[in-house]
């Protein structure tokens, strides 16, 4: 005879689940490498915080919400997973549209 908690682990809704957790868990790894490994090319680009410091806290977020992401089941851990990923989606230059803006910026702004 099966406990209830072993059933619910051979259930698919289960599977999934650690299918979604594990494809997100590796979306954030990726986001926080990248970050990492192209914070010291944007170091030179410096206002009153330079863009290096804001990719190394970008990479720290990541590595933060893929860690919970880990360590809970509940829904904050994909929330937080999602408010990180949300935070690639920048504003294009002054205008009101929204692009896809990963790692690697442009230089050039174009309105439509």
């Amino acid at each position: 005879m099966r406990s209830n908690a072993t059933a619910a682990r051979e259930s698919p809704r289960w599977l999934g689940g650690v299918v979604l957790r594990s494809l997100v868990v590796a979306g954030l790894a990726v986001d926080a490498y990248v970050h990492l490994r192209l914070a010291g090319a944007y170091d030179g680009n410096t206002a009153a915080i330079s863009q290096g410091v804001l990719f190394r806290v970008e990479a720290a977020a990541a590595v933060a919400a893929a860690l919970l992401v880990l360590l809970t089941r509940g829904r904050p851990g994909l929330l937080v997973a999602f408010l990180v990923a949300l935070a690639e989606w920048v504003p294009s230059c002054s205008t009101s549209t929204w692009t896809w803006a990963p790692s690697v910026r442009s230089r050039t702004c174009t309105s439509r």
